[in-house]
C-alpha cells in the first residue's frame, strides 16, 4: 500500500514525481479522478494504508475526506484552470452531452474557429479574425485578471500563499501549457506547500530541473501574439498537437493557424452542427466580430461606410465631447503590462516624478540605483537630488541628454568640458547643475560623486526591466567644442566664463526620431529585454530662447516631441507611448488640469493620468461589458474538465 495516495486530474503524475524526487523515493500512489467517478477503482480501499492523502480541491477532496480514517493526515492542493494565456480555448460536448467534440487539438477548440464554422465562413475570413480589435470586442484580455482572482481564492481557501505565486512564475514566461495544463514549475511550487505542511525538508528546492514535463508531450496551445504583447512575453500561431501524432522527421507535431483552422473545419463537417454545445457561444459579443472586419453590405451591393464598424473610442463625440472629462481615457491597446516584480526605473522632465511616486506608494518595483546617504533628512535628500529619479542625473529633457549620459556612463563619451567653476570657486556638473545646491567644495569630491553616479547609471540600465522616459523639451544648449549636451544655459546657473562656448539648439522632429532610435540600440546593447514607456511632459516651456512667442515655441516643442515618439513606438514591439501630455493639454478639460499659472499641473490632473496608466498598465483593464460572469463560470466549469488524454482514450 502506498505511503501517500494523490487524488485528482492532470498534473498528479507530475506531482507525485516532484515529490518523489524532493522526498528521495517516496512510496506514492496516484488514482485518476476519471477512475472514481467511472467506478473503476473503489477509493476506500485505493486509501487502506495511506498514511497521506493528497487531492484536488472540489469533489476529490471532499471524497478523500470521507473515507479518511481519523489518523490519516488529509491535505488539499489547487485544480490550476488558468485562461489568461489561452482565453480563446473552449471544450463542448455534442449529441446528448455525453461525447467530447474533438478537434485537431484534443478537446481543445478555439471558440473563434468554432463561431465561424457555423456561421459559414471561410477559412481565409477565420484567419482574419486573429487580431487585437476582436480579442478586445470579445473581453480576451480580461480573463487575466479574471484567472487570478480565482487561482488566489483557490490557494488561500486551501491555506497556501498566493502572494507573487504569478510574478515568480512569470519570469519563465507562459506558465500552461493549455488552460487545464501547468507547466512542471507550477506544479514543483505547489509540491513544496504540502511538502512544509507535513513538516517535511525537501532534498531539492527545484526538482522541475531534473524531470521531464509529461504534461508537455501533450497539447500545446499557442499564447497569441496580441495577447502575449500585454503580457510582456513572446507569442505565436503555433499549435502543438499530442506526441503521438508526430514521427521520427516531426517530433512535435504543430500546425500553423490557416492549417489548424482548416483541420478544425474539416472535422466539424463530419458532425451536426445542431447537436454542437459551444457554451460560451451564446454570447452576443460573439454575434458580430464578422462585422469588426468585414462590414456588412446593404442591398444593391453597396458598402457600408469602413467607419461604422469602428470602436466608440474612433469618434469625439462618443469618446471625448459626450463624456464627463474625468472618464476620457485615450488608451485603446497597450502592448504590456507591468508586473509587481518588473524592476522600473523613470527619468526625463519634472513630470516623470509623478510616475515615480504613484508607483512607490503602489507597491510596484520602482528602484533607486541611487539611494540616499544614511542620516540625510528627506529635505535635504530631495534638494541634493536624491530620490527623484531612480538615479541622481537631475532632469533629462531631451533624447539626445539621455543618450550622452549613457555614452558618457559606458565610457564612449568624455567631453573636455566636463566640470564648471562658479565665481565662489565650488564646482558645479554642466550636466546635473542643481543636484548640489551650493556646488562641490572640491574637485576630488566632485569627481568621485560623479564616478559614483555613473556607476549608479550603468547599474540602472543593466538590470532594469521597465525604463519610463518623459520627452521634456526640444531646445537645449550645445558645446561649440564637444557637442556635449547641458540641460542649462551656463549663465543661467551662475557660470559666465564659458558662456560663450555654448550655442542654443532647437531639436527637429528628425533629430528625435534618431535620438530615440540610437538609445533604443544602446539599451538593447546592455539589457536586451527592458522595455521602454515614453510619455510627453504636458507642462509648457517656461521660457525659449527662439524669436518667437512662448506660446507657438511650446506648442512647436510639444509638437515634436509627440509626433517622434508616437512614430517611433509603433516600429518597436518593446516600446509603448502613453499620453499623459494629451490628457493634460487636451481642450475637454477645460483647461482645469492646470493651476494659475498654467504651466503647473493640478492634482486632479495628475489623478486622471495616473487613474488611466494604471487601468492599462499595471492593473485590469475595464471590462467592454458589465457582465463578468461568463469568464467567470467558464473558469469554474474549466477546472472540472478531465485531462485531455483521458477523453481521447474515451473515444478509441
Amino acid at each position: 500500500m502506498a505511503d501517500l495516495l494523490i487524488l485528482g486530474n492532470c498534473m498528479i503524475r507530475g506531482l507525485s514525481d516532484c515529490l518523489r524526487v524532493m522526498m528521495g523515493g517516496a512510496h506514492i500512489k496516484t488514482v485518476e479522478w476519471s477512475e472514481i467517478v467511472n467506478k473503476k477503482v473503489d477509493l476506500s480501499e485505493e486509501c487502506n494504508g495511506s498514511s497521506v492523502l493528497l487531492g484536488s480541491d472540489g469533489a476529490s477532496l471532499e471524497a478523500l475526506k470521507a473515507v479518511a480514517s481519523k489518523d490519516t493526515t488529509v491535505l488539499g492542493f489547487p485544480t490550476i484552470y488558468y485562461t489568461g494565456f489561452h482565453p480563446d480555448t473552449i471544450y463542448s460536448n455534442y449529441g446528448d452531452g455525453q461525447n467530447r467534440l474533438l478537434s485537431p487539438t484534443g478537446t481543445n477548440h478555439s471558440a473563434i474557429v468554432a463561431h465561424a464554422w457555423l456561421n459559414d465562413m471561410t477559412p481565409s475570413e477565420t484567419a482574419g479574425l486573429f487580431n487585437e480589435r476582436v480579442f478586445e470586442h470579445l473581453g480576451y484580455f480580461d480573463h487575466w485578471q479574471q484567472s487570478i482572482a480565482r487561482l488566489r481564492d483557490q490557494f488561500e481557501a486551501l491555506g497556501f500563499n498566493f502572494d507573487g505565486r504569478i510574478e515568480e512564475w512569470m519570469k519563465f514566461g507562459c506558465f500552461m501549457h493549455t488552460p487545464n495544463h501547468p507547466k512542471l514549475l507550477v506544479v514543483s511550487a505547489i509540491a513544496k506547500v504540502l511538502l512544509k505542511e507535513l513538516g517535511i525538508n525537501p532534498k531539492t528546492a527545484n526538482p522541475e530541473n531534473m524531470l521531464n514535463d509529461n504534461l508537455s508531450s501533450l497539447v500545446i496551445w499557442p499564447v497569441y501574439p496580441e495577447i502575449a504583447n500585454r503580457l510582456g512575453i513572446s507569442g505565436e500561431y503555433c499549435f502543438k498537437r499530442e506526441a503521438r501524432f508526430g514521427s521520427e522527421d516531426q517530433p512535435a507535431p504543430v500546425l500553423s493557424l490557416q492549417e489548424y483552422i482548416e483541420a478544425s473545419f474539416e472535422m466539424y463537417s463530419h458532425v451536426s452542427s445542431e447537436k454542437f454545445d459551444f457554451g460560451r457561444l451564446s454570447d452576443v459579443r460573439y454575434r458580430d466580430i464578422k462585422d469588426l472586419i468585414f462590414p456588412r453590405r446593404l442591398k444593391g451591393g453597396k458598402a457600408i461606410s469602413p467607419y461604422s464598424s469602428l470602436p466608440t473610442s474612433s469618434f469625439w463625440r462618443k469618446s471625448v465631447a459626450a463624456i464627463p472629462p474625468s472618464d476620457v481615457d485615450p488608451v485603446c491597446v497597450p502592448k504590456k503590462r507591468i508586473l509587481k516584480t518588473d524592476r522600473i526605473a523613470t527619468a526625463g522632465s519634472c513630470f516623470a516624478q509623478h510616475i515615480a511616486r504613484r508607483l512607490q506608494r503602489s507597491g510596484y518595483n520602482y528602484c533607486n540605483f541611487e539611494p540616499t546617504p544614511n542620516g540625510t533628512s528627506d529635505a535635504e535628500a530631495f534638494g541634493r537630488g536624491y530620490g527623484v529619479f531612480s538615479a541622481r542625473y537631475g532632469n533629462v529633457y531631451t533624447v539626445r541628454q539621455l543618450t550622452q549620459l549613457y555614452d558618457r556612463a559606458y565610457g564612449v563619451f568624455k567631453p573636455t568640458d566636463d566640470i564648471w567653476e562658479n565665481i565662489e570657486g565650488r564646482y558645479i556638473d554642466p550636466f546635473r547643475p542643481f543636484i548640489e545646491k551650493y556646488g562641490f567644495t572640491g574637485k576630488i569630491q566632485f569627481l568621485k560623486d560623479r564616478e559614483q553616479h555613473l556607476s549608479a547609471v550603468r547599474d540602472m540600465f543593466q538590470s532594469v526591466d521597465i525604463f519610463v522616459f518623459t520627452l521634456g523639451l526640444t531646445e537645449a544648449w550645445r558645446s561649440s567644442k564637444t557637442g556635449a549636451i547641458v540641460p542649462f544655459a551656463p549663465g543661467a546657473v551662475g557660470i559666465a566664463e564659458t558662456a560663450e562656448e555654448y550655442e542654443f539648439i532647437n531639436f527637429q522632429y528628425e533629430d528625435v526620431r534618431r535620438d530615440l532610435k540610437v538609445f533604443r540600440k544602446q539599451l538593447q546593447l546592455v539589457n536586451p529585454k527592458a522595455r521602454i514607456i515614453l510619455t510627453v511632459s504636458p507642462v509648457p516651456l517656461i521660457a525659449t530662447y527662439e524669436k518667437q512667442h512662448i506660446l507657438p515655441a511650446t506648442i512647436y516643442s510639444k509638437s515634436v516631441l509627440v509626433s517622434a515618439a508616437r512614430d517611433f513606438e509603433k516600429e518597436c514591439d518593446e516600446i509603448d507611448y502613453f499620453p499623459s501630455y494629451e490628457i493634460i493639454a487636451g481642450s475637454f478639460n477645460r483647461g482645469t488640469y492646470f493651476k494659475d499659472d498654467l504651466r503647473e499641473i493640478t492634482d486632479s490632473g495628475v489623478d486622471h493620468v495616473m487613474r488611466i496608466f494604471f487601468k492599462h498598465y499595471v492593473s485590469p483593464t475595464d471590462p467592454q461589458v458589465s457582465d463578468q460572469s461568463m469568464i467567470a463560470r467558464e473558469l469554474a466549469e474549466g477546472s472540472k474538465i478531465l485531462c485531455d488524454e483521458e477523453a481521447l482514450e474515451a473515444q478509441g
